[in-house]
């Protein structure tokens, strides 16, 4: 065996321990994974109701805008004109 084979084979072994130790350490106990696995799971769980009320408020701003934009619409449009039938027909389009 020649000095860069020797060389080779003992910073190969030191990476493999430095990789071993570090896995080692890192390693979870049953019992810490078990209550990590718990609060990743409540945290999805808020996340998820957090999400949706976002959605669900989003959805009731949205409504009232529309409803909003309705009525501006039906105050500027004149009796009988062409407008009134676009914003009835735009109005019917939206429900």
């Amino acid at each position: 065996m020649d000095v860069f084979s020797m060389v080779a084979i003992i910073v190969t072994v030191g990476c493999l321990s430095g990789i071993v130790t570090e896995w080692v350490k890192r390693r979870p106990t049953d019992g810490n994974l078990k209550g990590d696995m718990q609060a990743l799971r409540e945290e999805v769980e808020r996340l998820r109701q957090q999400n949706n009320e976002v959605v669900l408020s989003f959805d009731s701003t949205l409504k009232h805008v529309e409803r909003r934009l309705d009525n501006v619409e039906s105050r500027l449009a004149l009796p009988g004109s062409n407008a009134t039938d676009e914003t009835a027909r735009v109005t019917a389009e939206r429900q």
